[in-house]
């Protein structure tokens, strides 16, 4: 069987680095490694000062979501794309067997 070439895989995240990742761009305080530290960080802030930040982090999430639902659809996409390229990869190589193995039995039959 014929040597097909590598498909480059698309690269698949841990939820957490997907999180993560967009969240970053978003509200740093967000981040898994910094919410541990957001009640030390904001102890000794007012009640509206909580608030204000509450409502930041709200829209945070709303912006997380919006973000998240495109770069799944494009994950998709990719997923999509990658495997229509590993179907048609497979078909060829699959037709080129098929092929060097109808020349192989000609070859036999010609040469009996």
């Amino acid at each position: 069987m014929q040597n097909t070439p590598a498909i480059t895989e698309p690269a698949i995240q841990t939820g957490e680095e997907f999180y993560d990742s967009i969240m970053s761009q978003i509200e740093p305080d967000l981040v898994t490694n910094m919410l541990p530290l957001l009640d030390a960080r904001y102890a000794a802030e007012s009640p509206e000062e909580k608030d204000v930040r509450q409502a930041r982090y709200d829209a945070a999430f709303e912006e997380f979501d919006r973000r998240s639902a495109e770069a799944m659809t494009a994950l998709e996409n990719d997923v999509h794309t990658y495997k229509v390229s590993s179907m048609r990869e497979m078909e060829s190589a699959s037709r080129q067997e098929e092929t060097n193995d109808i020349s192989n039995l000609e070859s036999s039959i010609l040469s009996a």
